[in-house]
């Protein structure tokens, strides 16, 4: 199993355990074999992600890319992951 975590967004960010937690999550859906890209960012880079796939002009927390359709399989790469450190930290706030 590979967890490939990027941290693009300017925040000092906890990426060992987040990489064991993103590991843990993996082997309880039973994808040991498999690997999970992660990226973590801020509002203005995700806006933009949202307008170019989604056409929705805004942040948000969490965009995900899979690489194929249907129930994934084991020992393939199982897709992207983009997070905005910036939404998810005013969100846990509220």
């Amino acid at each position: 199993m590979t967890v490939l975590l990027r941290n693009d967004s300017g925040e000092k960010l906890r990426t060992r355990a987040l990489a064991g937690s993103c590991r843990h999550l993996l082997r309880l859906c039973g994808q040991e074999g498999s690997e999970l890209s992660v990226v973590f960012t801020n509002d203005p880079a995700i806006q933009a992600l949202n307008g170019q796939y989604r056409q929705r002009d805004k942040a948000t927390n969490v965009l995900s890319f899979p690489q194929q359709e249907g129930e994934p399989d084991n020992g393939l790469m199982l897709g992207d992951i983009v997070i905005s450190v910036d939404t998810a930290a005013r969100e846990a706030r509220e």
